[in-house]
């Protein structure tokens, strides 16, 4: 098990590495300013009673298509705009340790998941268990950042660089951790 926890720690390692590049030198995906910030988050601010998961048309509260209120909804979806929007009241600091520690948790969760797969079903070629983590980062693509493209009417470009950006971060990680993911290391351990 001490073999597969390493290999965890290098692959989420590798993968928090290309999220800082993708993110603050490549600039892989940046989300779109609001013209009048200002009156847009106040506007949120007055809005949004508590931190949470906001849509713009809201819910109409009925699943009552005959009701006045479903009728609105309806309306409103069909002339738009339509938003999702994620509120957090009481801000948080621009470079906070805690949030970096959280992603790095998340990412060492996923991969630890990854490598008892890759040592349970026995990948002998290390490219093989590369491979098999790029493969596991398009299906992740695929059914979360194609699912909010269907559904939540993301932008194809934005889901494109999200695409590129999961495959290359569970390529990495794969790249991380097929060398201690050998067969013949994990017999060791």
């Amino acid at each position: 098990m001490g073999r597969i926890l390493l290999a965890a720690l290098a692959g989420a390692l590798a993968m928090f590495i290309w999220g800082f590049v993708a993110w603050t030198v490549i600039h892989l995906r940046t989300p779109e300013t609001f013209k009048g910030e200002g009156a847009v988050a106040a506007a949120i601010n007055y809005g949004a009673a508590e931190s949470g998961v906001y849509a713009i048309p809201g819910d109409p509260g009925t699943k009552d298509k005959e009701s006045s209120e479903y009728k609105t909804f309806e309306k409103n979806y069909e002339s738009g705009p339509i938003a999702m929007v994620i509120v957090r009241k009481q801000g948080a600091k621009l470079f906070d340790w805690l949030v970096f520690l959280k992603g790095y948790g998340v990412m060492l969760l996923a991969c630890l998941i990854v490598a008892i797969m890759i040592s349970e079903i026995r990948i002998k070629l290390a490219l093989n268990r590369v491979l098999f983590c790029a493969a596991i980062g398009l299906v992740v693509a695929i059914h979360a950042d194609g699912s909010n493209w269907a559904w939540f009417w993301y932008p194809m470009d934005w889901t494109l660089m999200a695409h590129v950006d999961r495959v290359v971060a569970w390529t990495l990680a794969g790249t991380a951790m097929a060398p201690l993911l050998s067969e013949k290391r994990l017999r060791r351990t």
